[in-house]
């Protein structure tokens, strides 16, 4: 799995060979070691090089592609990480709603996975994750942002 960067995500489902459910000792065998492994709260946190995983009791409750990877979404509208936020609205067919819970922004049209709009930092803006800032409540700079992560869970 180190190695694997072209990952396909399947709402409701999973990332690559890691489904929702599954226990950590089933996500190893599917994915190979992590490189990190952290537990918090009852919370246990893989990561790898193209996707982390969260597991939460008996199994994984949610699955993120990470930019390092080249995923794109299992449907005919070629949807792919770092593709521009214009690009992405235009291959969904569907406007993008903000979930202000999870931070995150979804489409009617893929239920099951979530998405991370970034755009690059202005100057003196503090961003999260260098050299992007995450999109909240509203897509400020459509024109630079991109799709950076994919969440299911």
């Amino acid at each position: 799995m180190s190695g694997m960067t072209d990952l396909i995500v399947r709402p409701g489902v999973g990332i690559g060979s890691v489904e929702l459910g599954m226990s950590a000792a089933d996500v190893e065998r599917a994915a190979g070691a992590p490189l990190r492994r952290r537990e918090r709260g009852g919370f246990e946190t893989l990561y790898f090089a193209s996707m982390t995983v969260g597991i939460h009791g008996e199994g994984v409750r949610m699955v993120v592609a990470e930019p390092a990877s080249s995923a794109r979404l299992e449907s005919p509208d070629a949807v792919r990480l770092g593709m521009a936020v214009s690009a992405l609205a235009d291959a969904l067919g569907a406007d993008l709603l903000y979930e202000e819970e999870e931070g995150l922004w979804r489409s009617d049209a893929h239920e099951g996975v979530l998405f991370e709009i970034a755009r690059p930092a202005d100057p003196g803006e503090e961003p999260i994750d260098p050299p992007l800032v995450p999109e909240l409540y509203e897509i400020t700079r459509p024109e630079t942002a991109v799709l950076r992560r994919m969440f299911v869970q």
